[in-house]
């Protein structure tokens, strides 16, 4: 099984970000490079810092070697977290 995944991530996050909604994920798509069809795939961001909430997607299926781009991309920003931060 051969999975990648593809994110554009915003190059800086800060209050302002957060105030005038600026996307953390640009994009975001999952690539089966494999032969086989992929069902029920659970996709997780995990922020390593606490200025964003954990997001999961769930796949229904994704067939040999196609993408599915990810629409849904809202991830929701801790404004506390960003407040507080001295530098971009």
């Amino acid at each position: 099984m051969a999975i990648s995944i593809e994110g554009v991530v915003s190059a800086k996050l800060g209050l302002a970000s957060h105030q005038n909604a600026v996307p953390l994920l640009q994009q975001l798509s999952i690539t089966n490079e494999g032969e086989e069809r992929l069902d029920d795939l659970v996709l997780e961001l995990e922020p390593s810092l606490p200025f964003a909430t954990a997001k999961t997607w769930r796949i229904d299926r994704l067939d040999p070697e196609s993408s599915i781009a990810i629409t849904d991309r809202d991830v929701e920003l801790k404004k506390c977290y960003l407040a507080n931060l001295t530098e971009r």
